[in-house]
């Protein structure tokens, strides 16, 4: 799980995060080999 910052954060500053919610896995697509892009190499893949 990657989180991205959409504001500065000075040093020393306490990042707090929402509360929990579990995934809903059966509202994601579904990825495919021919539709996904290579994560390491960022190259897609068909």
């Amino acid at each position: 799980i990657v989180y991205e910052a959409v504001r500065d954060i000075s040093i020393g500053e306490e990042l707090l995060m929402g509360p929990r919610e579990p995934l809903q896995l059966q509202d994601m697509q579904e990825t495919t080999t021919e539709d996904r892009s290579d994560r390491e190499t960022g190259k897609y893949i068909s």
